[in-house]
């Protein structure tokens, strides 16, 4: 996995670079512009950042800045490798990396991670920091949609949507969500699009 993001908030981006399946033990990169159209290595994390519990083949990272500091952090979500879904929150230092949050099987609220969570980042609230979408339509009995508000002490949830968002007719398996500011308020949308699941298919903007 390839992540170009802001890392170190000096208006130039770095890269994270993942590998959980190459080689003996996964491996995390923080590389940035050597100043000569290359790159150097900031940080190598081998195998773990202390307290995620250990780099598994299926983490999947999303750039999200999480405080409002201008740094880009990371979001880290494996449902495939444990006995349950993690969520953890990494900050940036501007030279790595650290644990400043792990949810164990459940955002509370949100009643359950669980494998097939879809995750979103943007700015819904137009303050401090970016903030998460979880979309789910495969494992339970109904599709949900909840929105988690980033901030300084964690995850809290803001709304869950269960079965259906107001207008739309009902969530379902196959709904694919699109974030964007639609119309320039600064503000994250979201567009859901769905073309599996009904006799036409459909899209809506939220």
């Amino acid at each position: 996995q390839i992540i170009v993001g802001d890392f170190n908030g000096d208006g130039i981006d770095e890269i994270v670079i993942f590998n959980g399946s190459d080689w003996s033990i996964p491996y995390l990169g923080l590389l940035a512009s050597d100043g000569a159209g290359g790159l150097k290595l900031i940080a190598r994390y081998d195998g773990d950042i202390l307290g995620w519990g250990g780099f598994a083949p299926n983490d999947k990272f999303y750039k999200a800045n999480l405080n409002g500091d201008g740094k880009d952090d990371l979001v880290v979500f494996n449902g495939d490798d444990w006995s349950m879904t993690y969520v953890g929150l990494l900050r940036s230092t501007g030279n790595g990396f650290y644990m400043t949050n792990r949810y164990d099987g459940d955002i509370p609220g949100w009643g359950g991670l669980a494998r097939h969570d879809e995750l979103f980042v943007g700015d819904f609230s137009n303050e401090e920091g970016d903030d998460l979408v979880i979309f789910n339509g495969k494992d339970w009995s109904m599709a949900y949609v909840g929105l988690f508000r980033a901030n300084t002490s964690g995850l809290s949830m803001t709304a869950r949507y269960d079965g259906d968002i107001p207008g739309w007719g009902g969530l379902a398996r196959n709904d694919h969500l699109i974030l964007g500011d639609f119309d320039g308020d600064g503000r994250c949308d979201v567009f859901i699009f769905n073309g599996d699941d009904w006799s036409m298919p459909y899209l809506g903007m939220f």
